[in-house]
This record gives structure tokens, sequence and C-alpha cells, in this order.
């Protein structure tokens, strides 16, 4: 395989041949092809810088200088590699020209035109990822919420949206009607989808709109945000309570169980969806009265007080229609302020992790959910007291239940 341009004595032909793209194999012995075609110097320095573009992931360059090679002279080679670099543009439909002009351009020997042909039919199947277009038509004025599959909620604008193929079911929504259609995009496909009343019910109609551009967007789909706010109930938490102990170089330690109960949760949030099913983002809880017990010989109450956690949070979510299930996880840093029964004032730091699931229905732009999650949180404060130093542990596991509202904007 050969990757750079051979000397001038070896033959423009060949030369060109060394900088066809993505590795073309060649072989030196194959059979010359008949009607083969010679390029000109012009065409070859053209493709030359081309090719070095192309390498540099300046498709655009690219583009333009395989362009210029061609107004010189039609070549198979360079319609095949124009094509390739259309593609990385998300230009599909031009790439698709491109390609159909590969098996109608004048052929060079080297590489033969059977090997130029088979590398054309491989790059046109990478075309069926190129994207499709979706206009949705809003009959009966503004003011409808449009969701294509899982996605976000979003604005009826009459505009293309870029899509994956594939089938979708729409869903319309305005002044508490529902209307839902269904439609199969191919790549590079543009269809309408028109969603209002019809034979007086709720309807969906689709048309395929041959020919048309379609648009590809610059870059990966827009990600939507979510602010949402929680509130929930401590069921049940249990755990150890470690204390230890140093005075005049000795050291002892006594560990306790401890219990909770009582606990009313708070929380704001923030997601940012990435794709269909994962969100990442963070959000603040605050626990103002957790009813904690530490047994002793009394089984005196340690008291109450207060918990603030500041979290990262990812969800998975697996949709199905309106209602989709998911899994949470978060976990961060946490902060209890000193217990009502205890004589030290200084707050325990330390860091909690938590896990659940649970399920959220959308309606409009808007989300409830509710959830079960597993949290544990490992504390710890350090003091003195009458000349003894003191480090008390709490690590509690916390069975929580969470009740939400959020928007997608």
């Amino acid at each position: 395989m050969r990757t750079r341009p051979l000397p001038a004595a070896r033959g423009l032909a060949s030369t060109l041949a060394a900088l066809v793209l993505l590795s073309l194999a060649l072989s030196p012995t194959a059979a010359q092809a008949q009607s083969t075609v010679k390029p000109s110097e012009a065409q070859f320095q053209l493709y030359a810088e081309g090719y070095e573009a192309f390498k540099a992931g300046d498709y655009t360059k690219a583009v333009d200088l395989f362009r210029a090679s061609l107004h010189l002279g039609e070549l198979n080679i360079t319609y095949l590699n124009l094509g390739r670099a259309l593609f990385k543009l998300d230009r599909c439909e031009e790439a698709a020209e491109a390609y159909d002009k590969a098996d109608r351009a004048p052929r060079i020997a080297d590489p033969p035109p059977q090997v130029v042909q088979d590398k054309t039919r491989e790059y046109r199947e990478d075309l069926k990822t190129c994207l499709a277009a979706l206009v949705v038509e809003c009959v009966g004025g503004p003011g409808m919420k449009v969701t294509i599959g899982d996605r976000a909620p979003i604005e009826c604008t009459g505009k293309p949206i870029a899509l994956p193929p594939g089938e979708y079911d729409v869903q319309g929504e305005r002044a508490g009607t529902t209307y839902e259609g269904r439609v199969t995009l191919k790549p590079m496909e543009r269809a309408t989808l028109s969603l209002g009343k019809g034979a007086g019910k709720p309807s969906g109609e689709v048309r395929k709109i041959e020919g048309g551009k379609v648009k590809q967007p610059a870059g990966p789909p827009r990600h939507s945000v979510l602010l949402g706010a929680r509130v929930g109930s401590l069921l049940s938490g249990s755990g150890e309570f470690v204390v230890d102990a140093k005075f005049s170089g000795e050291s002892s330690s006594a560990t306790r169980t401890l219990t909770e109960a009582g606990a009313l949760a708070v929380n704001g949030y923030g997601l940012l969806t990435l794709g269909e099913l994962l969100a990442v983002g963070g959000g603040v809880w605050f626990i103002p009265a957790v009813n904690i017990t530490v047994d002793d010989e009394q089984g005196a109450t340690f008291g109450e007080s207060n918990e603030l956690d500041l979290n990262a949070m990812a969800t998975l979510s697996v949709p199905t229609g309106a209602i989709e299930y998911f899994l949470i996880a978060e976990g961060g840093l946490s902060v209890l302020g000193a217990p009502s029964g205890s004589d030290a004032k200084e707050p325990y730091t330390g860091f909690n992790v938590g896990a659940g699931g649970g399920l959220m229905i959308r309606i409009g732009g808007f989300r409830l959910s509710s959830d079960v999650r597993l949290q544990n949180v490992n504390l710890s404060r350090s003091f003195s007291q009458e000349g003894i130093d003191l480090t008390e542990k709490l690590n509690t596991t916390r069975i929580m239940i969470d009740f939400g509202l959020a928007l997608g904007i």
C-alpha cells in the first residue's frame, strides 16, 4: 500500500493513485482498464493539495481543491474523494451526487476502475447514516407543544427538524387536547406531518415530499435542560456512632447504634440531557429537622439537627411513551449541624452517596416524578472537651422517598 507521492519518474497517474484518500489498496500488477485517461500536471497538483487538506481535517478546503481539479478535467477518483469530503461535512446529498458522477467520469488506470467502483459502493453505504428532516405543521394556530419520540417537547414552528433515520411517534398538545401521528424517515428524506383536527377528531396526517434539500446541523443535537424541585421524606435511617477519645497518651473507642426518623427533605436541581437516555447535573438537599437517637445505657436521644447536601447527579432513563422509568445516582458533600442534645457546637462534615429508581410522567413541558433512594452518609467532627480530644464518626444508611416537579427548557 502506497501512502506518499512517488518520484516523478514513476508517472503522474501512479503518483495520483498513491494519494487516494482513505488508503485505497493498490496493486502494482493490476491490469490496465480500457479507456483510461492520464491527468494533467495542474489536475494532479490541485488533487494533491486537496489530499493534504483532507488529511489535516480541513474538509471545506479539500472540497474546494477537488472541485478546482475537476474543473480542469473529470476523473473518477477525484469525484470519489470529493464525495467523501462532502460526507465528512454532513452534506450528504452533494456526496451522493459526487458518487454518481464517479461511476460515469473518465477513469485513471491505477487504481483500477473496479477498485474505485467497489469503494464507491462502500461509501454509499455510509450515506444510510445521514439525517432526514421532519416538518411538523400544526393546524389550528400557534400554541402547540410537539414531542418527537422521547425528545423534550418543543414549540411548533413549522421549520425542518434534522433527525436520524427511523420511525417516530409524534405528539402535539394544545389546550389539553392531544394529537398524535407516526412517521418513518429514510436517510436524506424530507417529510411533513400535519397535526390538528381532522374529520371531527384529533388526528395526524403524514405527507412525504420528494426532493428538496435537508439542512444538516452544524453540530450534535441541542441538549435540553431540566430545572426541578423535589420534596422527600426519610422513611428510616440506621447506622453506627463511633467516639474515639485521647487523653494523656491513652486512647479508647466506643461504638453505639444510631437511628434517624421524622425528617422532611427539600431539593432543587438542574439536569442537562445528553442524548435520549442520559442526564447529568447537580442539586442541593436541605433537611431542616432530622431526629437522631444514639443508644447508650440510658437510651438517650442525641437531639435534632439540620443537614445540607451539595450533590452531583446523573439519571438513566428508559422511555415508554409519556411515562418513563429512570435510575438515579447522586452524591457529594454533606454538613450536619451540631445536634441539640450535644454540648459541642462543631458541625459534622463528610460525604454522601445514593442510588435509586423511579418513574416520571410527562405533561406538556412539565415532568412529575417519584423515586425511592438508598443513601449512605459518612460524617465526622473533632473537638476537645475537658482536656480530652474527641472524634465522633457518624455512618448511617437511609431509605428516602421523593416526589418532584421539573420543567424542560
